[in-house]
């Protein structure tokens, strides 16, 4: 139907023969093939950004203290169930996101970066940054250059799959 095949595995099978993209991936070196083709996809602009602030946990808070998502338990003393904070980019405030409410009635649009101090309920503060800034900070120590001898797969290769799936529509990988 038109359609864009990547296929991610070391075996060759009809699938793999079919696809438009075969990536024959070393066996256990999926995640370097992933932070890979997140290099390329961060490195040259091609991640849907509304997409990632809206529909995943890119925006929410690690704590560098313990490395832990911060919950709103941890900035208010009455936050009732698990939820997680942003910085809402209009006030540069900490936004607490509650899986069942979203933002309640807050117009509130996430920040994907910048490190931030929170203030605790102790008075302390806590240093934080997005999940956004430690996946790519992360991706960035896997060019594809580099991670070709741990994945077997050749950069220009890597390159051409993480371009596809950005901008061909539509698009799957198997």
């Amino acid at each position: 139907r038109g359609a864009k095949l990547i296929v991610i595995d070391p075996r060759e099978h009809t699938l793999a023969k079919k696809a438009d993209c075969w990536l024959r991936v070393r066996p256990g070196a999926d995640g370097a093939l992933a932070l890979a083709m997140l290099h390329v996809l961060f490195d040259e602009d091609l991640i849907d950004t509304d997409f990632a602030r809206n529909w995943t946990n890119a925006p929410f808070f690690v704590r560098a203290d313990t490395s832990d998502l911060l919950s709103g338990r941890d900035i208010s003393l009455d936050a009732g169930r698990i939820s997680w904070v942003v910085q809402d980019s209009e006030t540069n405030r900490a936004v607490i996101w509650d899986p069942k409410t979203g933002f309640g009635k807050n117009e509130t649009v996430p920040s994907l970066s910048g490190p931030f101090e929170c203030p605790l309920p102790d008075g302390s503060n806590v240093r934080c940054e997005t999940v956004w800034d430690l996946l790519r900070r992360r991706a960035a120590e896997y060019a594809p250059e580099k991670s070709a001898d741990i994945t077997w797969v050749a950069a220009e290769d890597v390159r051409h799959a993480a371009r596809m799936f950005a901008t061909e529509r539509p698009s799957g990988y198997e």
